[in-house]
């Protein structure tokens, strides 16, 4: 959110960028992110994504609620860029608002009394700036709509429009100047024109005087140069001017063919990253092949020493080693015949490159989909980004197939209460046996990266909210403990830190509080609600079975836990709930009987307002899987 909020302020007249996740059905924001529904700002794009038009600005009307409305100016395209629809991760959304647009055409106005006007055909929507009327736009919109007629008016003023360079783009720009503004910009533009011929005039002048002090020196004055432009060693035999001609066009070629190789690498460059269009391809390469990418991380080994390997091991296809920097290469496969089993086939010469390295040298590869145009190419390199990004999970193979990964799409469903309420009550037996099953589901699930990632932020958010709570009964925590890095280069590694940490929070809980009898009573209540969900749990209640005072035990139960007895018992009934709905078929009103609830449409309600769905609702997004992409 920082980024976009940066990216925000960073261009003027922007109003906001939006990020739309399809696969989880989230918007990120520069203010937040959110679930997309039917109450956000950008539900009805959400909505209308396959006839949405890309790469164009197009206006269209928000609804904020109460009745109201404001026309903005959206920027829709995919990510990746440029992507089919089969393949499209998200969308990213630019708005500005009319009024900034106005503002734009507001600062282009040369003279106070010129009118700026943009129009798209398309969408039949027209602005202009803010000396415009409402009634002049509109008259200016039925002239668009009816055909133009540029050059002077009946009222004395002078149109003019000019239509965007890409004809897909659809917009047109007008103008409406009085004459008064005319003729200044024609005197200016007749006085620029002299100056321009005076230039030329005495350019031709300088140059036709170099020329002819130039044209009558002999041959050996352009020898002498070239000797002084070599900066090889000479021939030797000095005096033969054709053999130092010779030498030194030589050296020439070698530098010419220096420089083609450092620009052909420049392309590649802008190829993979999407930036190269189809007419400035390299020679070797055609628009319409077949193309495969894979991205290659160096664990050990300088990228010479793998360059090398690559060019040298027999492959199935041409390819080009890019060198990306240093630890990092490409490897753009072109030509493939069409046959079958080609992602295979690349695999095995990764493989077989890789056997093929020196003693301790060793790298990690994501493969991309076979694209039968060049277009395609940046879209394979991003897939094979995402490949080797599974390296992070290390039971895979070191070399992985972008096909493999979009086989993942289970979703977990885990529930990090009984972690937290471990931490709290510095149980290490049950945060280990938490921590342990955690890492079994992890390692024999078939579920995607950012899942997995998702899941182990989840838990050390729980973590950092232990830490958080109990530094404000005592300062028990170092800061340093809170803002730690936890993600590391593997999985394994990664649950092994929040394993140690975790330990570390349970130890200084059960050191430091856990002798305390008021924090220790509390937690007892708590089980005792947890375990009696279904009862009509009540403060007297808990005041009998501790002997004490209902206004006590409202009081301690807010210093230890961070929440009134009523928050607690209503979140905890809830989570109970969504466990139901999830591991069960139980209907809708046996789980309200089941977590205290006896008017089940006062627990529909009660659900809704805290998790902004219906239970049924909630149910059947459990059931959904997303589609590989």
């Amino acid at each position: 959110m920082n980024h976009l909020k940066s990216a925000v302020t960073a261009n003027e007249g922007i109003d906001g960028i939006s990020i739309y996740f399809n696969k989880m059905g989230y918007i990120v924001d520069q203010e937040s992110f959110y679930e997309a529904s039917k109450h956000s700002s950008k539900y009805g794009l959400i909505a209308n994504l396959d006839s949405m038009p890309l790469q164009r600005w197009f206006p269209h009307t928000v609804s904020y609620g109460d009745g109201y409305e404001e026309t903005v100016l959206t920027y829709a395209h995919t990510f990746p860029l440029h992507a089919d629809r089969g393949n499209i991760e998200g969308y990213v959304f630019i708005d500005m608002l009319a009024d900034q647009a106005r503002g734009v055409l507001d600062a282009l106005r040369r003279d106070p009394a010129e009118k700026l006007y943009m129009y798209s055909s398309r969408d039949e929507w027209a602005i202009g700036s803010s000396n415009v009327p409402e009634r002049q736009l509109a008259a200016f919109q039925r002239n668009m709509e009816s055909g133009p007629k540029v050059g002077k008016q009946s009222d004395g003023t002078y149109f003019s429009y000019i239509a965007a360079a890409d004809p897909r783009l659809d917009w047109m720009f007008a103008s409406v100047r009085p004459a008064a503004a005319i003729a200044p910009a024609q005197q200016d533009m007749y006085v620029q024109a002299i100056l321009v011929c005076i230039g030329i005039w005495i350019i031709g002048i300088v140059l036709s005087y170099a020329i002819s002090l130039k044209s009558y020196e002999p041959v050996r004055h352009m020898l002498i140069r070239l000797r002084e432009m070599n900066s090889g060693p000479m021939p030797s035999h000095p005096h033969n001017e054709f053999k130092m001609v010779d030498h030194v066009l030589t050296g020439l070629n070698a530098t010419i063919k220096k420089l083609t190789g450092q620009v052909d690498g420049n392309k590649l460059h802008a190829l993979l990253s999407g930036h190269l269009l189809p007419n400035e391809l390299p020679e070797y390469l055609q628009a319409r092949s077949r193309y495969a990418v894979a991205k290659v991380r160096l664990e050990n080994g300088s990228v010479e020493h793998w360059s090398s390997r690559f060019r040298h091991i027999p492959s199935p296809f041409p390819h080009k080693v890019v060198v990306k920097h240093e630890g990092e290469l490409c490897i753009l496969y072109y030509a493939l015949d069409g046959g079958e089993r080609e992602s295979r086939r690349i695999h095995e010469h990764l493989a077989a490159v890789l056997e093929a390295g020196e003693e301790g040298a060793a790298f990690a590869a994501g493969i991309g989909s076979v694209c039968d145009h060049a277009e395609g190419i940046p879209a394979s390199y991003e897939q094979a980004r995402q490949a080797l990004g599974y390296v992070f999970i290390e039971e895979i193979d070191r070399i992985i197939p972008y096909e493999e990964i979009c086989s993942r799409t289970e979703m977990p469903t885990l529930h990090y209460e009984p972690f937290e309420q471990a931490l709290r009550a510095g149980n290490l037996q049950a945060v280990e046996q938490f921590i342990d099953e955690f890492g079994k589901i992890m390692k024999g699930s078939r579920y995607p990266l950012e899942a997995i990632e998702l899941s182990l932020l989840q838990m050390t958010v729980t973590m950092s909210k232990v830490i958080i709570d109990m530094n404000t009964q005592e300062s028990m925590f170092s800061s340093s403990l809170l803002f730690r890095d936890r993600k590391k280069e593997t999985f394994a590694r990664t649950l092994d830190g929040i394993r140690d940490q975790s330990i570390q929070i349970a130890l200084h809980i059960q050191q430091h509080l856990l002798h305390n009898i008021q924090y220790e009573t509390i937690y007892k209540l708590k089980s005792y609600i947890d375990s009696h969900l279904q009862e009509d749990v009540s403060l007297d209640r808990l005041a009998e079975l501790a002997s004490l005072s209902p206004q006590y035990i409202s009081k301690q139960f807010k210093e230890v836990l961070q929440v009134s007895f009523i928050e607690y018992l209503t979140n905890a009934r809830m989570e109970r709930a969504c466990e139901l709905l999830g591991g069960s078929a139980m209907p809708v009103t046996e789980i309200a009987g089941q977590t205290g609830f006896n008017n089940v449409p006062y627990f529909c309600s009660k659900f809704k307002h805290i998790y902004g769905v219906t239970p049924i609702q909630y149910r059947k997004s459990l059931k959904k899987a997303p589609e590989p992409t």
